[in-house]
């Protein structure tokens, strides 16, 4: 088990430690430790010092898929207004029919 949790230690991407969670019942323990999800979430995201969530993994999924679906949503937004001269979201505007 150890080498199992020195590989997993160098991975330091959520991607290639869900990968290496796949192989086996090992790997899926290695790449489950929680000290591993505790280093990625203080590396990849704003979490106060002293945080102690009930898991780190669970903890990294949520941000990730928060954060995601934040910069999915502005991104979405800024092009919807620039493509729509400057129309929020769900203002009406017509549209002109050729006769």
């Amino acid at each position: 088990m150890h080498c199992v949790h020195l590989i997993a230690s160098n991975l330091d991407d959520a991607r290639d430690l869900l990968r290496f969670q796949s192989i086996c019942s090992a790997s899926r323990q290695g790449a489950n430790d929680d000290l591993l999800w505790k280093y990625l979430c203080m590396s990849k995201f704003s979490v106060p010092e002293g945080s102690k969530p009930p898991s780190w993994k669970d903890l990294y999924k949520f941000n990730h898929e928060f954060l995601h679906k934040v910069v999915l949503s502005c991104a979405t937004d800024r092009l919807m207004q620039t493509r729509l001269g400057g129309l929020s979201r769900g203002m009406a505007f017509q549209i002109p029919v050729l006769a």
